[in-house]
This record gives C-alpha cells, sequence and structure tokens, in this order.
C-alpha cells in the first residue's frame, strides 16, 4: 500500500509527500569526529583512550566516509521526507 493510500484510509486527506535534502558543510572528518564524539555518549570512552587510539577511531570513521570529502572539509547529504495532510471529514 503506498503512503497516500494508507494516509487516506487513516482518515487524513490533501495528502502532500515531499522529499528533500539539505546538503551541510561541515569541518574536515578529523576535527569534526572529535567534536561530534565528545557530545554524544561516546566521550567518556574516547577521552579516556589513549592519543594512539583515538586517532585510529578518527582515521576509521575518514577512510568510510571520504565520498563526501570536499576541499574545504565535508559535503553531508541529510535527506528528509516532508508529509503534510488534514485529519478529519470534510466539511
Amino acid at each position: 500500500m503506498s503512503r497516500p493510500a494508507w494516509l487516506s484510509q487513516a482518515g487524513y486527506r490533501y495528502i502532500d509527500i515531499e522529499i528533500r535534502q539539505l546538503d551541510l558543510e561541515m569541518l574536515a572528518l578529523e576535527d569534526f569526529v572529535p567534536q561530534h564524539v565528545s557530545a554524544t555518549p561516546m566521550a567518556g570512552g574516547f577521552n579516556v583512550a589513549s592519543h594512539t587510539t583515538q586517532q585510529e577511531m578518527i582515521r576509521e570513521v575518514s577512510n568510510r566516509r571520504t565520498r563526501y570529502a570536499t576541499e574545504s572539509g565535508l559535503r553531508i547529504p541529510f535527506k528528509m521526507v516532508l508529509t503534510m495532510a488534514v485529519k478529519g471529514r470534510e466539511r
């Protein structure tokens, strides 16, 4: 069942679905990864790890994200599905 059919059966009408992408410019991975990790539950383990272990982690993440690399850092695509509809009976 398509999304609009499912939404219609749930009582929604005037259904509009859009896919949008926002390309975010970010720091180079070597700079971004430590800052990002420090804002997550992984921060405790990352902060007590040796410098060598931290660098290995940064290198591993960087190697997996090379397709997003630009000359100035990263360009990460964030896709979202926006669904707008009205619930209820027509008057």
